[in-house]
This record gives structure tokens, C-alpha cells and sequence, in this order.
């Protein structure tokens, strides 16, 4: 009943708005459409990378495109992902005998950087969490070799096929439980056996990121120490959907019911305890306390650790000795409290950042090769720019060309035929528009920009090569002139100076 109820309001959150503010929303529609394009045989420049790992989430996509029509589909899918989240630390709970106050305390955790971010692969590893969980019961690490070997293999490949971080870290954390919680060599051996298949796998299909031109670099912004002493940014990489008194306050939350809960397990010398949710939970916050947040095109890579290290640890300790219905009335307001705020938050930014998008939007010609810019990146209370890439839904809606695809990085669903075809400078002026010359919209059409219409107009102007469409709101739609010889000399020195600080 708590999980249905829970599902209802985060579903009728969700469906409040036609364009949720979710970053990577669009790009992964634009992905499944090109995917279906393929199938179909209309798109003989992408290829699907079948055996590649980070699939599972593009699962959500395709299904909601089947099931809703264009209007819908975006919100079903996120609907989708919630339910898959949603039930899965339910039924942790369920499974770990912990009361309902435990699950609606883990449940607002679904609203963190991750899911902001879009990032629906990572988001389908959760679920590879329950598998795992009852895998490595009791009973079924005193199986046959053979037997543990293959359960293995089914739950290595659901690592793989959400998303490779989950196969590392989630494979870290696995090995690690074996190896110190009541150790076998037998189990070791069957277990190694069993997932040597799917590290083969992850080797041939890593040598393809050469081809994305994925290097090895990493960059660590915030001081671990920094991500434990202070409140606010330790609910950024918990939580770190919006900025709000809400996020710390829920945090806040969580850390005095783990206090509660480690003291009440020292107790009673550790009866109640799961162990392999609390080796996992220690894990996953090691990585989001010590890892970098950047791994060459990887973002936010520590981060994504903090909701599910900090979920895994409320379900893996007994619930605090406190009056249960005292529990279940704190959780529940920490609940309703959170998905008021979200709820407020999207609908603003559905009345004041969406208006006149879709009036713009409509105005798009078929077949344009269309660009995006966004001047204004500052949204409060949101982390993350959610129109960034709002430009996608051109492709997805009007049969519109872009040209920073999910194709580029080499690591998803789809690749280029011909790696020529990528265009790795796309990404970095979409990021940093400022860097932006004439000569770098040769064989674009139009440009989609989000500024206020005076903004818009003078940046324009600047580059002297576009001319002015449709306006509504704050969105203007511009048409790319054919560049002339002036515009283009320097370009080559233009380009590899936006390549050196890209």
C-alpha cells in the first residue's frame, strides 16, 4: 500500500508536466527513434552496438514510445524508471523484514543527481541490487559450483547491461562481500568462473572507446573532506536534485535514523542486519566521498554513489528502536514535504522556462540541421540546466538533424558507421556557446536559442550570420546564412583553440 501510494504521487508529479526537467530526456528519445530508424533500414550511417554494455535504461524509452503517443511518451518513461526504482527498494524493504517507515524514508532518494541528469542506465542498475541481494543469502552460497556459477553469470550481465559502472562498483562491492563475509573457495571459484564471460565481454567492448576518442583523464572539484563537513554539499551527492533546505533536511533525517539504527544493531550484536546491503552501502559512499566527479566524458561519477550508498545502508540496518507509528508519521512528511517542493519547482519552470517553446518548436522545418544554445543556464532551484538540450526534441517531434548525439561518445546503444561522422565540437560549444564563430555553424540550417529576445538578438548579431525567425517567450529559432570567406579564415586556429580547452 505504501509503495502504491508512494507511486501515485510521484506519477502524478511527473505527468504535472509535458516536458519534465530531466537534462538528458531528450537525447535518449532522439536514441530511440534513431534506433527504430535503423531497424526500419532509414538510417544506414548508425550501426547498434548489440554486446555493448549501458542498454537497460533505453528499455524505459522504447516502451513508453510504443505505449503513448508523443505528448505522453516522455512522462511514461519516466513513470517507468520511478516504478522499476520505486519497487525495487520496497521490496528490499519487504525482503529485509524492515517496517514501512524505512521505505518511504529511502523513497525520495529517486530524486537525485541521477535522475535529474537523465541518466536511465545507471538508474536500471538499482534493480540488479535485489538479484544480488538474495543471490548471496545463506543458502544459496552453499549450492553446487555450477549452480552458483550461473546465477552469477545472470546477475554479472544485468551489472553489464544497465550501465559498466555498476559492473565495477557493484562487482567491487560483490567480491568484496564474498571474500570477507564467511569466505569459501569454492564459491570464490565458481563465482570468478561465472563472471569471466562478461569481464571478456567488458574488455573487447572497451577497446571501442578509442574510436570515441575516450581518454583516461579524471578531475576531482570537491575535497572528500569538504563532502562530509559540510551539510549542503553533502546533500549534493546524496541527493542533488534541487536546491532546497529540503535535501539537507532529508539528510539530516537519514544520518540520526542510521545513528539510531548502527546503535540499536551494536545492541543486539548485529541481529537484523543485512550484510550484503551494508558492505554495498559502505562501498558505494566510499566512492561518492573519495571518486572523482569527472572520468573523461563521464560526469558526475561520484554522485551518482551517494543515494543508492545512502539507501543501501537505511535498508540494511534494523529500523531504530523508536515508537513505530512516530517513524512512519516523520517519514511520511519527509515524503510528502519533498514532492511538494518538487512539484513546485516543475511547474514553475513548466510556466516560466518552457513558455513559448512549444510555439517555436512547431516552427522547425523537417529535415533541418539544427543547433542549440542556451544563454541563460542558471535555474534555480535545479543543479543541472534542464533546457540544454530541450533542442532535441526537434529530432525526436519534427524530424530534425542534430548533431551531439548519444552516438558520439561511442558507449551507448548506437554508433557511427563511419566514425567521420561525429562532430566532438558539437558537445563543447553546446556547453560553452561563447566559443561559437561562423564558421563552426557550416552545415547547420538553424539554431535554437533560449535567451530573453534582446540577448538573443545581440548575440546573433555578433556572430553575423543568422537571421531572425519565430520568437515566443524567451525561445527565437534563427536561420544560418550560408558563412562567408571572411567568416571562415581562422577557423582551423578557432577550432584548435576549442579543442585545447575542451
Amino acid at each position: 500500500m505504501a509503495l502504491a501510494l508512494v507511486l501515485a504521487l510521484v506519477a502524478l508529479l511527473i505527468g504535472s508536466v509535458r516536458r519534465p526537467p530531466v537534462l538528458d530526456l531528450p537525447l535518449l528519445f532522439e536514441q530511440a527513434a534513431s534506433f527504430e530508424a535503423v531497424l526500419a533500414g532509414e538510417r544506414p550511417d548508425l550501426r547498434i552496438d548489440w554486446t555493448g554494455p549501458n542498454k537497460l535504461g533505453v528499455a524505459f524509452v522504447l516502451l513508453a514510445r510504443r505505449l503513448a503517443g508523443v505528448e505522453w511518451a516522455p512522462r511514461l518513461a519516466l513513470i517507468l524508471l520511478a516504478a522499476a526504482w520505486l519497487g525495487t527498494v520496497h521490496a528490499l524493504a519487504a525482503r529485509c523484514r524492515r517496517p514501512v517507515a524505512t521505505a518511504l524514508l529511502v523513497s525520495p532518494l529517486l530524486f537525485g543527481s541521477p535522475f535529474y541528469a537523465g541518466f536511465f542506465n545507471f538508474l536500471a542498475g538499482v534493480p540488479a541490487l535485489l538479484y544480488w541481494t538474495w543471490e548471496l543469502e545463506e543458502p544459496r552460497r552453499r549450492r553446487s559450483p555450477a549452480r552458483i556459477a550461473l546465477s552469477t553469470l545472470v546477475g554479472a550481465l544485468l551489472l553489464y547491461a544497465a550501465h559498466v559502472a555498476w559492473l565495477q562498483i557493484g562487482g567491487f562491492a560483490i567480491a568484496t562481500f564474498v571474500l570477507l563475509h564467511r569466505f569459501r573457495w569454492q564459491e570464490l571459484a565458481a563465482r570468478g568462473a561465472g563472471v569471466l564471460p562478461v569481464l571478456l565481454l567488458t574488455h573487447h567492448w572497451a577497446g571501442g572507446w578509442t574510436a570515441g576518442d575516450w581518454q583516461s583523464g579524471w578531475g576531482l572539484v570537491v575535497a572528500p573532506l569538504e563532502r562530509v563537513t559540510s551539510l549542503g554539499v553533502a546533500a549534493s551527492f546524496t541527493l542533488g536534485g534541487i536546491r532546497h533546505a529540503v535535501e539537507p533536511a532529508l539528510l539530516l533525517a537519514a544520518l540520526g535514523w542510521l545513528v539510531l539504527a548502527a546503535a540499536r544493531a551494536i545492541r543486539e550484536r548485529g541481529a537484523g542486519v543485512q550484510p550484503f546491503l551494508l558492505t554495498a552501502g559502505a562501498c558505494f559512499l566510499t566512492v561518492a566521498i573519495c571518486g572523482p566527479e569527472e572520468v573523461d566524458k563521464m560526469v558526475l561519477v561520484s554522485s551518482r554513489w551517494g543515494g543508492v550508498g545512502l539507501a543501501c545502508l537505511l535498508l540494511a540496518l534494523p529500523a531504530p528502536k523508536v515508537n513505530g507509528n512516530l517513524l512512519t508519521a516523520l517519514a511520511a512528511s519527509l515524503v510528502a514535504t519533498h514532492l511538494v517542493v518538487t512539484g513546485s519547482a516543475w511547474n514553475q519552470y513548466e510556466r516560466r522556462v518552457l513558455a513559448g517553446f512549444e510555439e517555436v518548436l512547431a516552427t522547425v522545418p523537417e529535415e533541418a540541421r539544427l543547433f542549440g544554445v542556451d544563454l541563460v543556464r542558471d535555474y534555480p532551484p535545479f543543479r543541472l540546466p534542464p533546457v540544454l538540450q530541450l533542442y532535441a526534441w526537434a529530432a525526436v517531434e519534427r524530424g530534425a538533424r542534430i548533431e551531439s548525439t548519444f552516438a558520439d561518445p561511442g558507449n551507448n546503444l548506437l554508433r557511427w558507421v563511419d566514425p567521420a561522422s561525429r562532430r566532438p565540437l558539437s558537445e563543447f560549444f553546446l556547453w560553452r556557446p561563447a566559443f561559437l564563430r561562423p564558421g563552426d555553424l557550416l552545415g547547420f540550417t538553424h539554431v535554437l536559442v533560449h535567451a530573453e529576445p534582446a540577448l538573443a538578438s545581440e548575440w546573433s548579431s555578433s556572430l553575423g550570420v543568422l537571421r531572425s525567425g519565430p520568437t515566443a517567450g524567451t525561445w527565437s529559432l534563427f536561420e544560418v546564412a550560408a558563412a562567408s570567406d571572411g567568416d571562415r579564415v581562422g577557423e582551423n586556429e578557432h577550432r584548435a583553440a576549442a579543442n585545447g580547452e575542451s
